[in-house]
């Protein structure tokens, strides 16, 4: 609700443990990281997206933005 998610809330739905933990190190490496993540329609059913994070260097080696790109699994 709202967008804001804090660390270590609870949330709503079942989340894979390991792939927010694989997103969180990528981040805190400044890496680039592809994982599959389970996400629910309004109806409650389950579907995977696969979800690939990008860091963009700008005038410095650390990442000053990142780029994300999601798509629904159909394959």
């Amino acid at each position: 609700p709202g967008g804001q998610v804090r660390k270590a809330s609870a949330r709503g739905h079942d989340v894979e443990k390991g792939a927010l933990k694989k997103l969180r190190r990528a981040v805190e490496a400044c890496g680039e990281l592809t994982v599959e993540v389970t996400n629910f329609k309004k109806s409650g059913e389950k579907f995977t997206n696969v979800l690939t994070i990008i860091p963009v260097c700008w005038d410095s080696p650390a990442p000053r933005y990142y780029i994300g790109f999601i798509a629904e699994k159909t394959w």
